[in-house]
C-alpha cells in the first residue's frame, strides 16, 4: 500500500512542488520615535514586540515605506540589520578561535568589506577582502604533513573549495605551533589565505541577509566603527551603533494556509479508518521531508455522505477491452 500510495502523490505533482517554495514570512511594522542606541532599540524591541525590523522582501519594503509615509517620518531610522564582528572562526568545523595574533589594530574591516583572514610572513593575522586574490594554506588530516602552500592566486572561497576538494579544509591556527608552521610556509610572500572568517551582516533575527539595498559606496566602514544599519528612503547605509536614531520593531502575525490535495487511491482494500489511519501517516511524513512545520495540521476531509474515500467505477472502452483481448491470444 505504501508504494501505491506514494507513487500517486508524486503523480499528482504534491511533491516536491507544494512546499518547495516557502512563502515569505510577512512583517507588520512598528515605528518607535523615541532616539536610541543601535542597541537600546533591539532591546525595546524585543521586550515589546519581536525584534527590529527585517526586511528580507518587496512586500516588507511596501509595508515599511507605507507606514513611514503615513507617520509622516521621512528622515533616518535604525533596522534589524548589523555586522556581526565578533563572529570569527576557523572554517574547518566552524571552530572557535582558541588563539588570536591580530595585527596591531586588526580586525579592522577597512573599506567595510573585511570578513576573510590572512596570515602574513610574520604569522600575524589580518581581515581583508574576501575577493582579494591570494596563495593560501590548507590543512589534510590524513597527512603527517598537515599543512601545504599552495601558490595558485585564488580568492577566499575559492581556496576554501580547492583546499575541501584536494586536502581536508583550510589551514587552522589552534595554538602557537601550528602558527609557526603556517608562518614558515608564508615566508616568501606577504600574506595568503588561511582558514580564518567571520559572518558580515545579518539581520538581529538572525535571518538571511544576502540582499542588502544598500546606498551607493555602503557599506564603507568610514568612520571604523560602522556596524549597523540604518534606513533613509528605502536606503541603508552603515553607521555607527551608539547614534541616537529613531528605530522600527517588527511582528510576524500568524499565518494560516490552507491547502487541499485530491488524492486517488488505489488499493484493493476497504476504506476503513485503519487504512485512512495509514493514508494520513505517510502524508505527514512526506510533507515533513518536505518542509512543512511542526505546528500543522493534516487532516482527511469528510465528503458530504460522512466518508473519506469514495468508490468511483471507472468505464472500460469496449474498444480497449477488444484490443486487450487480441494481445492476449
Amino acid at each position: 500500500m505504501r508504494l501505491i500510495i506514494l507513487s500517486l502523490l508524486y503523480l499528482s505533482g504534491v511533491f516536491p512542488g507544494v512546499l518547495s517554495a516557502p512563502l515569505p514570512v510577512p512583517h507588520l511594522y512598528y515605528l518607535i520615535m523615541t532616539p536610541m542606541t543601535w542597541n537600546s532599540a533591539q532591546s525595546y524591541c524585543r521586550k515589546n514586540y519581536e525584534d527590529l525590523a527585517t526586511i528580507t522582501s518587496d512586500s516588507d519594503w511596501t509595508r515599511l515605506k507605507k507606514l513611514g509615509t503615513n507617520s509622516k517620518f521621512f528622515s533616518t531610522a535604525w533596522i534589524g540589520l548589523y555586522n556581526d564582528i565578533d563572529s570569527w572562526r576557523w572554517s574547518y568545523n566552524s571552530a572557535p578561535l582558541k588563539l588570536k595574533k591580530w595585527s596591531g589594530a586588526e580586525p579592522n574591516n577597512l573599506g567595510g568589506h573585511e570578513s576573510c583572514g590572512a596570515m602574513d610572513m610574520y604569522g600575524y593575522w589580518w581581515d581583508l577582502n574576501c575577493e582579494l586574490l591570494k596563495p593560501f594554506l590548507c590543512y589534510d588530516a590524513n597527512s603527517t604533513k598537515r599543512f601545504f602552500s599552495i601558490t595558485v592566486l585564488k580568492s577566499w572561497s575559492d581556496a576554501q573549495a580547492y583546499c575541501r576538494e584536494f586536502h581536508t579544509d583550510l589551514a587552522t591556527s589552534y595554538n602557537e605551533s601550528d602558527n609557526l608552521i603556517l608562518k614558515n610556509l608564508v615566508s616568501g610572500q606577504w600574506s595568503a589565505w588561511f582558514g580564518l572568517f567571520r559572518d558580515p551582516w545579518k539581520w538581529s533575527d538572525q535571518s538571511n541577509a544576502s540582499s542588502i539595498n544598500w546606498a551607493v559606496g555602503s557599506p564603507d566602514n568610514s568612520g571604523g566603527y560602522e556596524n549597523c544599519g540604518s534606513v533613509t528612503y528605502s536606503i541603508i547605509t552603515d553607521v555607527p551603533c551608539s547614534g541616537f536614531l529613531p528605530f522600527f520593531c517588527h511582528t510576524v502575525p500568524p499565518m494560516t494556509v490552507q491547502d487541499v490535495v485530491k488524492l486517488k487511491v488505489i488499493s484493493g482494500l476497504s476504506a476503513d479508518s485503519g487504512l485512512e489511519s495509514s493514508i494520513l501517516a505517510l502524508i505527514w511524513e512526506e510533507l515533513k521531508k518536505h518542509g512543512m512545520a511542526d505546528n500543522t495540521t493534516v487532516t482527511l476531509r469528510l465528503q458530504p455522505d460522512g466518508n473519506v474515500f469514495q468508490k468511483v467505477e471507472e468505464s472500460v472502452n469496449s474498444e480497449d477491452t477488444a484490443a486487450n483481448k487480441i494481445c492476449k491470444t
